[in-house]
């Protein structure tokens, strides 16, 4: 606000950038942008940021960068990909998609690719035990429920069919242990009460509630035979060593009715971004910088930073970063101040 009110810094609010503007020798000196009253205008300069913040909210264009459905759209709802669109028309790629890592929480309001988040189930054994068994849909536990790595649990389920699984519980578990799922609002989201947990399985397709495991299972589309023999074999290691090492194992899963809350990998960040070299300059399909145009943030593609893991600190801590070693490159060019400084 200081620079703003000194001149330094022209700020345009409401106004889309529409396209890279480049030279002869494709060096980027500029971009066109729209006004909110339709209005276009040219500016120009030595060199370009893009800062456009990621993909995430663009099913089509997150499904064809990342190889992987954007099963849930949970992301800022601008997260368009304007940014990635502009640096390949400048020459730019990108890179990233082997980061791929989903949550393990996720619970979709609908079956189907770009659904908005319902909620989360709390999965993490330090801010809750697990009372409830997770199986896939060829109804066969596959994780040790209780174990303390979100990394682990996260690496499991991306090896199911569809990044998918279901959380079983019982009666008894769902009126007794302590609340399961939590809203998707941020910063601040809310447990459910028990009452709106049993009235979500009245209302939304992703949760089941059913008399049998046998209905439980035709409703949730998994194996019915194996879903029972996973439950069975729960139940009758409790009193000894669980199959898959789980050690909290409060209840048996044996009295009607049965619920199921289908649980789907997904992401709310890029993992793919644009590739840029050690000056975050963006660069061509040989590596070679172009001219005048550099990138940062999610733009980069959370796998730059966080590789193959979700780990939150490292989408903050990088956007200061490269602000600072921005603001240091970005004023050097022939003839500049900086130039002649250094």
């Amino acid at each position: 606000e200081r620079s703003i009110a000194d001149g330094r810094v022209t700020l345009k609010l409401e106004t889309e950038a529409t396209g890279l503007i480049q030279d002869g020798r494709a060096a980027v000196i500029g971009v066109r942008a729209r006004a909110k009253d339709g209005t276009e205008t040219e500016y120009l300069g030595h060199n370009v940021l893009l800062a456009s913040g990621g993909h995430a909210a663009n099913v089509e264009m997150y499904g064809e960068l990342t190889g992987v459905p954007l099963y849930g759209n949970g992301a800022y709802p601008y997260a368009q990909g304007a940014g990635i669109t502009m640096g390949k028309s400048a020459g730019g790629w990108t890179r990233g998609k082997e980061n791929y890592i989903c949550a393990f929480n996720v619970v979709l309001e609908k079956d189907e690719i770009g659904s908005p988040l319902l909620g989360r189930i709390i999965s993490m054994p330090h801010a809750r035990m697990p009372w409830e068994i997770f199986v896939n849909v060829q109804g066969k536990r596959f994780v040790r429920e209780d174990h303390e790595s979100v990394d682990h649990r996260e690496h499991r389920l991306m090896a199911q069919p569809d990044m998918r699984c279901w959380s079983i519980f019982d009666d008894v578990i769902a009126k007794e242990a302590p609340d399961y799922v939590v809203t998707p609002e941020v910063p601040h989201p809310a447990r459910w009460t028990k009452d709106q947990m049993f009235e979500a399985f009245e209302k939304y397709p992703t949760m089941h509630k059913a008399d049998s495991l046998d209905a439980l299972a035709t409703k949730a589309g998994i194996d019915g035979d194996a879903l029972k023999t996973s439950v069975a074999e729960y139940n009758a290691a409790r009193g000894g060593a669980d199959p898959l090492g789980r050690e909290h194992r409060p209840r048996p899963i044996e009295k009607p009715p049965f619920y199921a809350i289908q649980i789907q990998g997904s992401s709310i960040s890029s993992v793919v971004g644009l590739a840029v070299d050690r000056e975050l300059q963006v660069i061509d399909a040989h590596n070679r910088p172009i001219a005048g145009l550099y990138a940062a943030g999610e733009l980069l593609g959370a796998g730059q930073t966080m590789g193959n893991a979700a780990v939150g600190g490292m989408m903050v801590m990088p956007a200061m970063t490269f602000g600072r070693l921005l603001g240091q490159r970005m004023l050097a060019w022939p003839g500049s101040k900086a130039e002649a400084a250094e």
